[in-house]
């Protein structure tokens, strides 16, 4: 019974070690980094950055979009919210490539309550040899501009 036991809670324990880490503000793996971050203009728009890293570059060519989840509070206009570059930085080792990019996802607060911006950013970066096909989930609570008075 004991062992058991212990068998069933060494099976869980590697399923929680298996599961998906929950989405925050930042991501990243050895070829690419995303962050979001309030947007620099102070309007409801959230800034997200793709860098590209290890010889890749942002592949601009790749529609990259933004797909709202529930766990949202901000509102959006669509299920899926293509994005454009706003901003980039071309690469040091190419400046032809862009290493950076930051996009610019617009949105409307919640009539009360906080703001969370929260779903799947969808990018590319490639190298020379090969092109990856990202999608990251990306959680941030925006603050809320203060009272007029």
């Amino acid at each position: 019974m004991i062992a058991r036991a212990a068998s069933a809670t060494l099976l869980l324990a590697l399923g929680a070690a298996r599961a998906d880490p929950p989405a925050g503000a930042r991501a990243e793996a050895a070829e690419w980094a995303v962050q979001a971050q309030p947007g620099a203009s102070g309007g409801p728009v959230v800034d997200l950055r793709v860098e590209a890293r290890a010889g890749y570059h942002v592949n601009l060519e790749y529609p990259m979009a933004f797909l709202p989840s529930q766990e949202a509070t901000a509102k959006f206009p669509s299920a899926r919210m293509p994005l454009r570059p706003a901003r980039t930085m071309p690469c040091p080792h190419d400046g032809k490539e862009v290493c950076a990019a930051t996009l610019e996802l617009p949105y409307a607060r919640p009539p009360a309550g906080a703001t969370r911006v929260a779903g799947t950013l969808a990018f590319s970066v490639c190298s020379a040899e090969k092109c990856l096909i990202q999608k990251v989930p990306l959680s941030l609570a925006v603050a809320s501009p203060p009272p007029r008075g």
